[in-house]
């Protein structure tokens, strides 16, 4: 009985662990100016942020002597529909942050926090060369005067995947409940029947 009892709290463990332990790697992507001294207090931070959170990998990139980090800032902002050329400027996923104050730690956690939980496009990665994706190429803004409608089509196959894949890994883990739960049912039953057929046994 005590055999059974070992592997019915084992397998009730491994169903109630949270689901952040299995969370995937998160980036974090910071533009900071080397005398700027709002962005010594955002890399200060971002210190205990790694303490906290060993599965955020941080990339950090100086902009005041690096003329290509600074250019690819501004890039980046105009991606993510920021104005001003200023740092330090923070991206985590789809989260861009300008600036930095004690109110954009929550937002920079909860961002953490959410792509801990979910898939996500390294759109910044892909475009500073970190990663390959021969998709973010055709996504990058090209000054013209043409006025055809442009050709969506790769977006939205794009994100229907994204979706169906997030579907996909929601059925998985509906039916790993129900299996955990039936399991349980079972060696529960199984630990019952096997008690009380011992203590008949005791009674005859």
């Amino acid at each position: 009985m005590k055999r059974y009892l070992a592997i019915l709290i084992a397998f009730i463990g491994v169903i109630l662990i949270p689901k952040e332990v299995f969370a995937e790697e998160v980036h974090l992507y910071l533009f900071y100016g080397n005398t700027c001294p709002i962005c010594e207090r955002e890399r200060a931070y971002l210190e205990t942020v790694r303490e906290n959170y060993p599965d955020v990998k941080i990339f950090e990139y100086e902009t005041y002597q690096n003329i290509e980090n600074k250019e690819a800032m501004i890039e980046l902002k105009e991606m993510y529909n920021i104005d001003g050329g200023g740092v330090p400027f923070t991206v985590v996923g789809d989260t861009a942050i300008y600036g930095f104050s004690d109110a954009y730690q929550e937002k920079i956690e909860n961002a953490i926090q959410r792509y801990q939980q979910e898939d996500y496009y390294d759109r910044v990665g892909v475009f500073l060369g970190l990663f390959e994706d021969e998709e973010i190429k055709q996504e990058k803004p090209v000054e013209t005067e043409d006025t055809t409608p442009t050709d969506n089509s790769q977006e939205v196959e794009d994100t229907e995947k994204q979706e169906q894949k997030k579907n996909n890994s929601k059925g998985l883990l509906y039916l790993a409940i129900i299996t955990g739960v039936a399991f349980v049912g079972i060696l529960l039953y199984a630990l019952i029947k096997g008690s009380r057929k011992k203590q008949n046994t005791v009674n005859h």
